[in-house]
């Protein structure tokens, strides 16, 4: 596996003494002050003027930081196994979709591409109710602001769509595993909407040991100078093993996106995340945790990891110091903190890029309705969460 170059991230201070007359000790530039019972007022004056100007002047700086770039993302808008498919064919949470599709359309300034992370519809089933879940989910979007509105949407495989659960007849507990007649229902359904097809294949070498081929379940967005990287979190290896990434496809993306200096930011997204929000679900396999960390860390370009899975909004740092942010609060049962109803929300992610190679992540959402799925009109979302992703550092 090759390596990248490392990175530091962070900013470099300026280091600022305070010393007394006489000391020439300190051979950095700082600021030199008399003993206490010598700084007179036009010190005193002094200091002040220094520290207003850099207030001030920073705080001018950032007002005039520039929007060079803007996309949206999040997951999990099915809704649970009490859904009756008769009444709603999709098996999403057609109201908080719907209002979602609307907000991003209308946004200004507008997104290039929504990201939907997985999760769009109940799935873990045969072909035939798979291929229904689809069709009434695509109709949903066709009939949306979102389509035609110059937002590009994404939609992303997650676990419903790609598994299924077989119950073990003498521990009565469930395990998922690879269902690829759902990955078939998948492709011919939303074929329209798989417009990006360099994923992996099974061809030789097939350093990943695919199954079946991922040319359209992980593949690359490109778009100006922002490289998006999408993963397919239950990639197909054998009939058992579940929350598996293309490691080997990964490395030849970043790698590439590393040597090319016409990309400047790369985002890598999944559903399944790497690490967990102090919350017990499954996510990417074990094994293959420590190595996609290294990769992503040895990306001077790689800003964040997105995904979902998790039914909740969450961001935190990934070992080495990436950003991970979770924006499962779709229209999914909540789960953990999110249950509380003054915490959580359903809702979507906006992501801004800045001149100043800072990124902005806002969370935007609605109050939870009762029942959670209910189909009638919901008032707009509002800023629920706002963080600064600092630009990353190499020396």
């Amino acid at each position: 596996m090759k390596r990248y170059l490392t990175t530091l991230e962070g900013k470099p201070h300026r280091k600022i003494e305070l010393v007394e007359e006489g000391d020439d000790s300190s051979n950095e530039p700082g600021l030199t002050f008399a003993p206490s019972e010598r700084l007179g007022t036009a010190m005193l004056f002094r200091c002040v003027f220094v520290l207003c100007f850099l207030l001030f002047s920073t705080s001018a700086q950032a007002e005039e930081d520039r929007l060079l770039y803007r996309f949206s993302f999040v997951g999990c808008n099915r809704v649970g196994f009490e859904v009756d498919p008769v009444l709603n064919p999709s098996t999403a949470n057609v109201e908080q979709l719907r209002n979602t599709f609307r907000e991003v359309a209308r946004a200004t300034p507008k997104p290039s591409h929504l990201f939907l992370v997985g999760d769009l519809i109940l799935g873990y089933t045969g072909y035939l109710s798979t291929v229904d879940q689809l069709q009434a989910w695509k109709r949903l979007y066709e009939r949306s602001e979102l389509k035609g509105s110059g937002v590009e949407m994404v939609p992303i495989v997650g676990n419903h769509e790609m598994l299924l659960s077989h119950q073990n007849a003498t521990t009565k507990l469930w395990r998922d595993a690879p269902n690829p007649i759902a990955a078939k229902a998948w492709r011919e359904v939303m074929k329209p909407l798989l417009k990006w097809r360099d994923g992996p294949t099974p061809n030789p070498p097939n350093l990943d040991s695919l199954t079946d081929t991922q040319e359209d379940l992980s593949f690359t967005v490109r778009d100006r100078g922002v490289l998006f990287v999408v993963l397919n979190t239950d990639t197909f290896i054998d009939n058992v093993t579940v929350g598996d990434i293309p490691l080997h496809w990964l490395e030849e993306q970043l790698l590439a996106a590393e040597q090319d200096d016409t990309i400047s930011d790369v985002f890598v997204l999944g559903h399944k995340p790497l690490l967990k929000p102090d919350l017990e679900a499954a996510i990417i396999r074990e094994p293959e945790i420590e190595p996609a960390l290294k990769l992503l860390n040895a990306s001077t370009k790689v800003r964040a990891f997105l995904a979902a899975h998790y039914h909740l909004w969450d961001m935190r740092p990934l070992p080495g110091g990436i950003p991970q942010v979770i924006a499962g609060n779709g229209g999914s049962p909540l789960k953990g903190p999110f249950i509380d109803p003054e915490v959580g929300y359903f809702g979507y992610t906006i992501v801004d890029l800045m001149e100043s190679g800072k990124i902005v992540v806002e969370s935007w959402g609605r109050p939870v309705p009762e029942p959670y799925s209910s189909d009638e009109p919901q008032p707009p979302a509002t800023l629920r969460e706002r963080r600064v992703i600092e630009p990353r550092r190499t020396f």
